[in-house]
């Protein structure tokens, strides 16, 4: 049994009295424990898949099963990074987190849902604005706070739609690192779906990545990288070079459709 599956889905909307299709009948499995990396043109309905999977809309045709049962809505056992900051602006850092850790249902003692959302705020380098609202916050620190709100979260699932794109090249290498760490090293290996334009990203985080074109998935790729390899040696291995370029390659032959 996979833990996330697409049973023929497809979704579309209506505009000036014509369906737009975005999604037209999608197979798409992932495994427990897989880091799956979604790839692929702007346009071709990654962050639709993202939403059905969240529970946010509804497939036109087909079904979506975690744990082999419908998704019928969103639910806790589902995290969610948004593309954009997704913080209350009325709540400090650190109550932010605070929030999601007692939507998840993890913690009931006040003191110990402070003290994770501190440990999470130290782990995405923001121990010191724990107390800041997000207007005192760049927008990367808000993304940061957002990250950590979601691994504090302890989801089964986690969701991240091109989380470290607002971020300065450094520190999106340390987030990247830090969730390999928090995701495959941990415990139980977190499933995570994560969306990202860059190829580098994805080889680096993936297990699989599964490379979209308009309407559906082109094509799955295991990454099959060696792990606990060094960022700087995992670039430079032939097998890597090899998964850039076959990736280049689809990006350049696929032609998506304009607005």
């Amino acid at each position: 049994m996979s833990k996330i599956e697409f049973r023929n889905v497809s979704f579309s909307y209506e505009a000036d009295n014509k369906a737009v299709n975005i999604l037209d009948g999608l197979n798409f499995k992932v495994e427990e424990g897989e880091f799956a990396c979604l790839i692929g043109p702007s346009g071709c309905g990654k962050s639709t898949l993202v939403s059905l999977l969240l529970g946010l809309q509804f497939p036109t045709k087909g079904e979506i099963l975690i744990n082999d049962k419908p998704v019928t809505g969103p639910d806790v056992n589902r995290g969610m990074v948004f593309q954009h900051y997704s913080l209350f602006p009325w709540l400090t850092a650190k109550k932010n987190i605070m929030f999601g850790i007692k939507e998840a249902g993890i913690l009931k003692n006040r003191k110990e849902i402070a003290k994770r959302a501190e440990e999470y705020l130290e782990l995405v380098g923001l121990a010191d604005s724990a107390d800041k609202y997000p207007h005192e916050l760049s927008g990367g620190m808000q993304q940061r706070v957002a990250l950590a709100r979601a691994f504090a979260m302890d989801t089964d699932i986690l969701l991240m739609d091109e989380p470290f794109g607002a971020i300065d090249p450094q520190k999106r290498i340390e987030l990247q690192e830090l969730s390999i760490e928090l995701c495959k090293k941990r415990g139980e290996k977190k499933t995570v779906v994560f969306i990202t334009h860059d190829i580098d990203e994805a080889l680096v985080l993936a297990d699989k990545v599964y490379f979209m074109e308009p309407h559906k998935i082109r094509t799955e790729v295991n990454v099959g990288l060696p792990a606990d390899t060094p960022r700087e040696e995992l670039i430079r291995l032939n097998r890597y070079d090899q998964l850039r370029r076959e990736l280049l390659d689809l990006f350049t032959e696929v032609k998506v459709r304009t607005a």
